[in-house]
């Protein structure tokens, strides 16, 4: 286990290295450049020289990038998004919100998928699970940013049920009404996700032997499945909720575009076609090593859990 778990993280770190990387060359090959602004003085061009190393070979920048950020935990400063501000503070003010509106599309899809797909498992053949099945089958498909908008549409903007922006000067209650269309866009792929595969490990597990057994002792069908079918089902899904993670997190940063959210997936956006070097590389590795930790522990607990997980 021990070996594994080494294993696994190296491979994290290996990973990260090499997200890094691909991220500083192609971040570096971006056209234009910090010193093509004809109002710099001589002052701030020699200060943007020497902390980008602008003129260096492309190595040389990034050896001295790995150096300053790995010894001394320096991810620089914003230049052009916020001009001055380390980025390490202005990710810190950012992430509440972007964490916040993962998490909740994360405890909602949760429960509801899994509620859905056990009703889809023991209503298999007939209209419910028919109806559910369906519905996994649509929403699925539908692209996080594409529900964002609609939703936006019909439930704020026709309706006007909702707000159709962030309210971040509001009170508490105003700024949770306006994360409920954000976090439903993002919860409800992960839901379809959970339903298709949870009901197909359900139907599976139903036509196992202890399964049978357990119903044979007199336990209705459906706590038969709560109780013996559901626990054993939901150990494969444990990557798969892993996988969600990422892409929720991935989706995030378009939705929150969508509904002006001042989160992390705005000044990634931001950065980059500024060209903000320092910011749009800090906050790409926030977003690698928060994945890989999650798919890291993913592999751990699934090890842990199932004990037919091949180590080597």
């Amino acid at each position: 286990m021990l070996k594994y778990t080494i294993k696994r993280f190296a491979l994290m770190l290996l990973t990260l290295f090499a997200v890094i990387l691909i991220a500083f060359i192609i971040i570096r090959y971006i056209p234009g450049s910090l010193l093509d602004d004809p109002n710099l003085t001589d002052d701030a061009r020699a200060v943007i020289v020497a902390a980008h190393m602008e003129g260096q070979p492309l190595h040389t920048q990034f050896l001295s990038y790995i150096h300053r950020i790995f010894r001394y935990g320096d991810f620089g400063t914003s230049r052009i998004v916020e001009p001055g501000v380390p980025v390490f503070g202005i990710i810190s003010r950012r992430l509440p919100v972007t964490a916040a509106i993962n998490a909740a599309a994360l405890l909602l899809a949760l429960p509801l998928g899994t509620l859905l797909a056990v009703t889809a498992a023991l209503g298999r053949g007939k209209i419910s699970g028919k109806a559910v099945n369906f519905m996994s089958v649509v929403l699925v498909s539908v692209p996080s940013f594409v529900l964002a908008t609609l939703l936006r549409y019909f439930i704020a903007f026709r309706l006007d049920l909702l707000p159709i922006l962030y309210i971040p000067g509001g009170g508490f209650f105003e700024q949770a009404r306006s994360l409920i269309l954000p976090v439903l866009a993002l919860a409800v792929a992960p839901t379809a996700l959970i339903i298709r595969l949870l009901r197909a490990e359900l139907v599976e597990t139903k036509n196992t032997d202890f399964y049978q057994f357990a119903a044979a002792k007199g336990l209705s069908r459906s706590a038969a499945m709560r109780r013996h079918a559901l626990p054993y089902s939901t150990i494969p899904l444990i990557p798969v909720i892993a996988l969600m993670f990422t892409d929720v997190l991935a989706g995030s940063l378009v939705v929150e575009r969508v509904f002006s959210i001042p989160g992390m997936g705005g000044i990634l956006i931001d950065s980059v076609l500024t060209r903000d070097l320092d910011l749009a590389l800090a906050v790409i590795i926030f977003f690698t090593v928060a994945e890989l930790l999650v798919l890291f522990i993913a592999d751990v607990l699934l090890a842990v859990i199932d004990p037919e997980i091949k180590f080597s």
